[in-house]
């Protein structure tokens, strides 16, 4: 298990959109923040997507 945040005002390059490189930077920032700790993050309209971050590299966007 992990904690799951959700985000409200959701921007920047952190989306499904992302290149695999864009999430691999910020996976690894939010992994340094965590301590290593795996989360997930949803946003706040759409809770049937979420992103995975198993630090330090295994993250990907699954459907709920």
């Amino acid at each position: 298990s992990y904690p799951v945040i959700s985000v409200a005002g959701w921007h920047g390059t952190t989306t499904p959109a992302a290149t695999v490189a864009e999430l691999g930077t910020n996976a690894r920032k939010i992994c340094e923040a965590s301590a290593g700790f795996p989360l997930g993050v949803v946003t706040a309209m759409d809770r049937s997507l979420i992103l995975r971050i198993r630090c330090p590299e295994a993250t990907r966007w699954e459907h709920l």
